[in-house]
């Protein structure tokens, strides 16, 4: 599954040249990809549980765009792999393992069908 960043967010945080150790967003937009692979695929929401592993490969630039999120089933079968890259496939950052918690019965109450439809094609 691949996501894009947006390019026509908000600052992330005020103000806005203060330092961070890891981009927030693209963290983030992981977590997204993953959750739509799980309503479309799993039928299944969930929220962040836990992450086995977190690293910052390299630094993000604004000359880095677009982005895109990578995200693949982790070896476990019960987790996501995910890596950050830009449009040559350089990897940022790589999440290993991530995992969600189910919120039981949400996915019920979803409009999940476009979602299933971009997996059955």
């Amino acid at each position: 599954m691949i996501g894009q960043l947006a390019e026509s967010l908000p600052v992330n945080h005020v103000p806005k040249d203060l330092p961070t150790k890891m981009a927030p967003r693209l963290i983030e937009l992981c977590f997204q990809t993953a959750g739509m692979y799980e309503l479309g695929v799993d039928d299944r929401f969930g929220l962040p549980s836990r992450i086995s592993r977190l690293q910052k490969i390299r630094e993000v630039s604004p000359a880095n765009k677009p982005l895109y999120s990578v995200v693949k089933q982790s070896d476990s079968g019960i987790g996501f792999d995910a890596d950050i890259v830009d449009q040559n496939g350089d990897v940022f950052i790589r999440l290993t393992d991530y995992r969600t918690s189910e919120l039981q019965g949400v996915a019920a109450t979803m409009q999940t069908e476009p979602i299933k439809a971009i997996f059955q094609t």
